[in-house]
């Protein structure tokens, strides 16, 4: 496939001035106005929940940025939260999600939605990640004991997941010193956001890479800040324990099973922290995986690198019935 140079060249350079712009008018609008602006979207999510899920729905919610304030306008998204009393058919979600994507044309910010019930809420609860837990504020109302591995594996994803607007640095110092906080770590003004994370990252590590690459926080720091992918490199040898659920496939007989075995206590407890959060996940987006074997397949290779990594055998069981569940779905 040949691209167009030219046209990628114009298409980036509409994206940078449409980002310089939104990054503008928020520093420009009052927060009030800003946050009348969304609301309507907001009040018309909560309209089509009610009237899709009816008597079923036990609330709806706004999480993350918006939530903890610190949304960047135009750029950021609104994501949802919804609490059904018990699971409904697919098909009642099939009709919301539909009438959901139509009027995400009319609000292209909408974003994710993470879907609980509450009577399987113990199901899910020994998977959430004390950290991110607390950008939901349905989840934070739960108690959760923060470890050192939840912050490691948080802070992680936020770089995995902030990839693509690594260079917007005004929405970078926004997301990330909300991060630092929400994990108990200093944020300077006067630092980078770059070498706040290598400082914290470098004290993070409790794990031999700190051995295989030394000063790693200079390194860290000094090749993140035009190329965050470059973390990939620098842990390379540590990327089946720090992302499993992208590394670990068992697809090498037994050399996978090998090396969750070979791991130190500390090295799995990130291991673990890691596979929780890709269960929770899934989990809360169940109805978009009915009818299709990738989930199953999915979730069972996380619970065996759980069982592998020694995690707690009661919370093996409740994956066998978040899978039961999944079976059960009409």
């Amino acid at each position: 496939m040949k691209f167009d140079q030219k046209k990628i060249i114009i298409f980036n350079m509409k994206n940078t001035v449409s980002q310089k712009l939104c990054i503008f008018l928020d520093r420009l609008l009052p927060r009030w106005f800003v946050v009348m602006i969304y609301y309507p979207s907001w009040y018309i999510f909560k309209a089509l929940a009610n009237i899709h899920f009816k008597q079923h729905l036990s609330c709806t919610y706004l999480r993350n940025s918006f939530y903890l304030d610190y949304f960047t306008f135009g750029l950021s998204d609104l994501d949802f939260g919804i609490v059904l009393k018990r699971r409904v058919p697919s098909s009642i979600w099939i009709e919301f999600h539909t009438t959901y994507l139509y009027f995400k044309k009319i609000f292209p910010f909408w974003g994710e939605i993470n879907l609980y019930c509450e009577d399987e809420l113990s199901l899910v609860s020994p998977f959430i990640n004390s950290i991110e837990a607390q950008r939901d504020p349905f989840i934070a109302s739960f108690k959760f004991k923060e470890n050192h591995a939840d912050k490691l594996s948080f802070l992680l994803r936020s770089i995995m997941t902030n990839m693509s607007n690594w260079p917007i640095e005004m929405m970078k110092e926004k997301k990330f010193k909300t991060y630092f906080e929400l994990c108990g770590l200093l944020f300077q003004k006067r630092e980078t956001v770059e070498s706040t994370l290598s400082i914290n990252l470098g004290e993070l590590l409790i794990t031999p890479l700190q051995k295989k690459i030394p000063q790693f926080s200079i390194k860290f720091h000094g090749l993140i800040k035009n190329s965050p992918d470059i973390l990939w490199d620098l842990i390379f040898e540590e990327q089946k324990t720090f992302f499993p659920q992208h590394y670990l496939w068992f697809e090498r007989g037994e050399d996978d099973e090998k090396f969750i075995q070979r791991l130190d206590k500390s090295d799995k407890n990130v291991l673990i922290s890691q596979a929780n959060w890709e269960i929770w996940g899934l989990y809360t987006q169940l109805y978009y995986f009915h009818g299709t074997e990738n989930f199953k397949i999915h979730l069972s290779r996380m619970k065996k690198v759980l069982s592998l990594a020694g995690c707690h055998e009661q919370n093996i069981k409740k994956i066998d019935e978040i899978l039961a569940r999944f079976d059960e779905m009409k």
